[in-house]
C-alpha cells in the first residue's frame, strides 16, 4: 500500500510560498505487544490474525479487513528518506506526536527523532509520544532529552476495570 503512495510523488514540489509545518503527527507502523479489546488488526499487529478469522466466521461486528492499512507492513525507512530530501518544511516544526501501535517497537521512530536533531529543530519541539506503557527503551528516552519538552501520553483505558482485562497480555 504504501509503495504504491510513494511511486507516485514527484521528484520535486513546488509550493509557493514553500511549506512550513508546525505540528506533526506520525504513525509509522502498528506493531504492538498487547490485543487490547478495544484496537483491531489496522492499528495492533496483535490482532490481524484473529480479526481475519472473525471476518470469515461471519462475526456481526464489524472488522475492517479489507482496509488497505489491515495488517500494512511497514515501509518507514523509504518515507523518511523521501520526507527528508527536502528538510525545508521541518525548520520551523514545534510539536512532533508520534503513536503506533506501539511507538517503542517500531524502529523507525529512533530514526525520525535522530533527522530532527541532525537538523537542529528538535530543541524547539515539543515531543508527545503515545505508549501502552509495558515497554521503555533507554534510547528513545536519551534522544527525547535533545527536544525542547517532552510528554509522555501513556495509554490507561480502563485502569480500574477488573476482570477480563481488555488489554490482552498484561
Amino acid at each position: 500500500w504504501y509503495d504504491d503512495k510513494i511511486k507516485d510523488w514527484p521528484d520535486k514540489y513546488e509550493l509557493n510560498p514553500p511549506m512550513q509545518l508546525r505540528d506533526m503527527d506520525l504513525n509509522f507502523g502498528n506493531s504492538c505487544n498487547l490485543k487490547c479489546r478495544m484496537c483491531d488488526g489496522i492499528n495492533s499487529s496483535a490482532w490481524v490474525k484473529d480479526d481475519l478469522k472473525l471476518a470469515q466466521n461471519g462475526n456481526p461486528y464489524f472488522r475492517r479487513t479489507d482496509d488497505p492499512e489491515f495488517g500494512y507492513t511497514n515501509k518507514s525507512e523509504q518515507i523518511i528518506e523521501k520526507l527528508f530530501e527536502d528538510p525545508t518544511p521541518f525548520m520551523n516544526l514545534r510539536y512532533l506526536s508520534i503513536k503506533g501501535g506501539e511507538p517503542y517497537m517500531e524502529p523507525a521512530n529512533k530514526k525520525i527523532l535522530q533527522k530532527f536533531i541532525d537538523l537542529g529543530v528538535a530543541k524547539n519541539v515539543t515531543l508527545d509520544w503515545t505508549t501502552n506503557g509495558t515497554i521503555v527503551d533507554e534510547e528513545i528516552q536519551e534522544l527525547a532529552r535533545h527536544y525542547g519538552e517532552t510528554k509522555w501520553t501513556v495509554s490507561l483505558d480502563c485502569l480500574l476495570y477488573t476482570s477480563p482485562s481488555p488489554r490482552d497480555g498484561l
